[in-house]
């Protein structure tokens, strides 16, 4: 009887789970949990990182410099350089996988390290790309799944893809890229049901509530989609632009909770918590 018992809530968790994953989950139209302006060395903040004791990193994107922030109320606890000299580049996303952290560039060069003590600088491995320089990556994140890293692109789809933005997969079992798009974003259907005439990916982080996918993108009017792990679109948010002026960071903490951060346009770049919603 015990069994039945424990087979049945199992179930409800599961059916639990699955309406969670339908989209919908979040209210974005100014109704923040907190904000809490950055620190003037994060003025252009490009990505954030959750490591498996749910710390925050993030980083800028010009400088291999990777800064722990309290995720309660932004402020830098750490920071450590990647390279013994540092290194520069058009970094446009971190996440972690394991215990190694991995950096991304714009033209899709991943640099993986260890997380490093305050002011320490760690050495670092360079995994180079198959991508052209039409090429421009925004947006990383770790799927423990697929075993591997989700890289968005920000505009150019390749010759063959059209409207549709390719989401590629990075092997962590190979160091490879995966020749083939994981899914794709497709521009059409954005237009047509939801009337979002631009969408450019500057980040994207996987639910650990439903297992989707959620893409941000800063460049025209700021907006976040929630899609399947095919690409299916289930929901679509504009962001408030008082709030968003320019959102690059995206991360969902274990309750849920995303996390969304800003460049400095005008005013200091941001941390901005959005709760989900109590089923």
């Amino acid at each position: 009887m015990i069994k039945y018992i424990i087979l049945s809530v199992l179930l409800l968790s599961c059916t639990e789970a699955q309406k969670q994953g339908k989209g919908k989950e979040y209210t974005f139209k100014g109704k923040y949990a907190y904000q809490y302006n950055l620190d003037s060395r994060l003025d252009e903040i490009s990505g954030f990182a959750l490591n498996s004791e749910g710390r925050l990193f993030t980083h800028n994107d010009e400088l291999g410099i990777i800064y722990e922030l309290n995720s309660t109320n932004g402020k830098i606890l750490k920071k450590f350089q990647v390279g013994t000299f540092g290194i520069e580049g058009d970094f446009e996303g971190l996440d972690i996988a394991g215990n190694k952290f991995y950096l991304l560039e714009s033209d899709g060069k991943l640099y993986q390290f260890e997380e490093g003590k305050e002011n320490e600088k760690v050495d670092f491995k360079l995994f180079e790309t198959p991508f052209s320089n039409k090429y421009e990556f925004e947006g990383i994140c770790f799927a423990p799944d697929l075993k591997g890293l989700l890289l968005t692109v920000k505009e150019y789809s390749g010759k063959k893809y059209g409207s549709k933005l390719p989401v590629f997969l990075f092997s962590l079992e190979t160091y490879l890229m995966v020749s083939e798009p994981l899914f794709f974003i497709d521009l059409k259907d954005l237009k047509k049901n939801y009337d979002i005439d631009d969408f450019y990916p500057s980040g994207i982080a996987i639910s650990p509530i439903s297992g989707n996918y959620f893409i941000i993108s800063s460049k025209g009017s700021p907006v976040i989609i929630e899609s399947d792990t095919k690409g299916n679109i289930l929901d679509v948010n504009m962001l408030d632009k008082s709030i968003h002026k320019q959102p690059e960071a995206v991360t969902i903490l274990t309750d849920g909770s995303i996390l969304i951060g800003d460049e400095k346009v005008k005013k200091a770049a941001t941390l901005t918590k959005y709760s989900i919603h109590k089923k």
